[in-house]
């Protein structure tokens, strides 16, 4: 006798994303939350996501929030967390960056800090 194998109902993640009036956030972070994660996750995954102006949560607290595990995924603009962090937005100095080839490569030099940094 075959057992019938039941889908399970696909994991539902809540994101806060960036800021709402960004094209990043309309062109990139929602569609992919909403749409695309469910497709490429064969879903397994599905997402809601609300930009964090709407969510109520201060810019400058998403990094905390995120450390914290109160918010699981999120976006956090680094320029609103220079103050406290100013070594996370280094890659960005006015200046060091000409063009995008150089920034590219200050980028990737700089990839490994800021992953061990904010892991």
């Amino acid at each position: 006798m075959q057992t019938a194998v039941v889908p399970s109902a696909p994991l539902k993640l809540r994101i806060v994303g960036g800021l709402a009036s960004l094209s990043q956030y309309n062109r990139q972070e929602e569609p992919f939350w909403t749409r695309d994660l469910e497709r490429l996750s064969g879903g397994r995954y599905d997402a809601e996501i609300v930009p964090f102006d709407r969510a109520g949560v201060p810019g400058p607290e998403m990094l905390r929030l995120l450390q914290l595990g109160v918010v699981p995924f999120g976006t956090a603009l680094m320029s609103s967390f220079t103050a406290q962090n100013p070594e996370y937005t280094a890659p960005d100095l006015a200046g060091l960056n000409p063009d995008i080839a150089t920034l590219k490569t200050t980028l990737a030099a700089f990839r490994p800090y800021l992953e061990k940094a904010l892991r």
